[in-house]
């Protein structure tokens, strides 16, 4: 099965994370997109927080908000803990070992999330 998510979607869930962001009063100097998934989310999210985007992390620095797409199983998240700063559009919080600091949606379902930017195909390029 598959969820496809419209982009009206994505505008809802990056008003929610920026919503959740401006309430922490954590105040972020850079975001950082995981590549390939986040990379969308966190253009949006830089734009929307005036923040800039880079394309590098190098030492853990708990002023760069990290951004996926999706904490599913928590293993792409897991290499980004030290950070601890991590925003998803979508978190399954019943098989993600990482349960991010700002989530968009919880969702408790299986099916294959199809964003905008993707189609079907692009899920064979997943590991």
């Amino acid at each position: 099965m598959y969820d496809y998510i419209s982009w009206s979607d994505i505008d809802s869930l990056i008003n929610t994370l920026y919503t959740q962001i401006k309430e922490s009063k954590i105040e972020y100097t850079k975001i950082y997109g995981i590549s390939r998934g986040g990379l969308i989310p966190a253009v949006l999210l830089s734009h929307r927080l005036e923040l800039p985007l880079i394309d590098k992390l190098s030492i853990p620095d708990r002023s760069i908000l990290i951004v996926d797409d999706i904490a599913d199983s928590g293993k792409t998240l897991s290499q980004f803990m030290y950070h601890n700063h991590i925003a998803v559009l979508f978190c399954r919080q019943h098989t993600s070992t990482v349960i991010p600091k700002y989530i968009g949606k919880s969702i408790t379902h299986s099916d294959w999330i199809i964003f905008p930017w993707e189609t079907k195909e692009s899920s064979k390029y997943d590991n």
